[in-house]
């Protein structure tokens, strides 16, 4: 994977006012404007709320010991 197609942003943003859906729509629709097929994400078992919105907006959620991975296919 070249550095160009990997985006890793860490960004607190306060819960509960649409933020994290409004930039992972951003990022989607620049995903899908560079030809990407698919949407990766991974997040810790405990945060229920970022697996809930990227639920929500029809990632598959991968479960596994350490991680939790979510993959959206961008149509």
């Amino acid at each position: 994977m070249c550095p160009e197609s990997t985006v890793a942003p860490r960004v607190a943003l306060a819960d509960g006012q649409g933020l994290g859906r409004l930039a992972l729509h951003l990022v989607a629709d620049e995903a899908r404007t560079r030809g990407f097929a698919v949407l990766q994400a991974s997040t810790t078992p405990g945060n229920k709320a970022a697996q809930a919105l990227l639920s929500s907006l029809g990632a598959e959620l991968i479960v596994e010991a350490a991680s939790v991975e979510a993959r959206l296919a961008l149509r």
